[in-house]
């Protein structure tokens, strides 16, 4: 398969979809293999943070500027982004890889940014092939998010405001994904670690062409 892949990783905070997407990559990649398939993780947050971190190294004031961008991705549409922003962050970030497939975790939140979504990977010569959605129920969700380190969300009130907010952009970006013809499927995240893996793998590795048999077909 000559042409770059894209799978989607999303869900709402707390929903694991980082931890997931980081296994997926291991568990995916065949980097050692006689005829190699790499598969790349690529997280739009951590992305952001680190391209924020380097230029305040360069002595550029750019933080302020950074939790714009990360309102957005979290609470859009209700934080006013340009599209062409959102599209300039997301391909440079897939132009970082040269990995065969690209896992790209936290985007799309909202029903608009999966159109962005296909714009920027078009514009890098990369399909995106399927979509992943983690979930998990809401008081797990608050739970992890208000453990989380860095965060921005202080209280209950409003880690379960923010999961409203993505709960009703995620269900847009489904039914923009069931329109689209993109194939996705929901993961529990409440389940072992052993039983989301094998799930996630079983859904994404045909979609990717990775899945022993389909590689013996090409």
């Amino acid at each position: 398969m000559s042409e770059r892949s894209l799978i989607a990783v999303t869900g709402a905070g707390g929903s694991g979809k980082t931890n997931l997407s980081r296994r997926l990559r291991n568990e995916l990649d065949r980097s050692n293999e006689v005829n190699p398939y790499t598969v790349d993780h690529i997280s739009i947050g951590e992305y952001i943070r680190d391209q924020a971190k380097q230029a305040l190294a360069r002595g550029v004031l750019v933080s302020s500027f950074r939790e714009d961008i990360i309102d957005h991705m979290n609470n859009s549409p209700f934080v006013p982004m340009e599209k062409d922003l959102i599209v300039g962050i997301l391909i440079e970030s897939l132009l970082r890889s040269d990995a065969d497939a690209v896992l790209l975790d936290g985007f799309p939140r909202f029903s608009e940014q999966v159109e962005q979504l296909y714009e920027a990977s078009a514009m890098v010569d990369i399909y995106t092939r399927a979509a992943v959605i983690t979930y998990v129920d809401d008081t797990e969700a608050v739970r992890r998010m208000l453990k989380r380190k860095g965060s921005r969300i202080i209280t209950e009130e409003d880690a379960r405001e923010r999961l409203r907010v993505q709960h009703m952009g995620l269900r847009a970006v489904k039914s923009v994904f069931v329109e689209t013809h993109l194939p996705h499927a929901m993961i529990d995240m409440a389940q072992t670690r052993e039983q989301t893996l094998a799930e996630a793998v079983a859904f994404v590795a045909p979609n990717l062409g990775t899945d022993p048999q389909t590689r013996q077909a090409s």
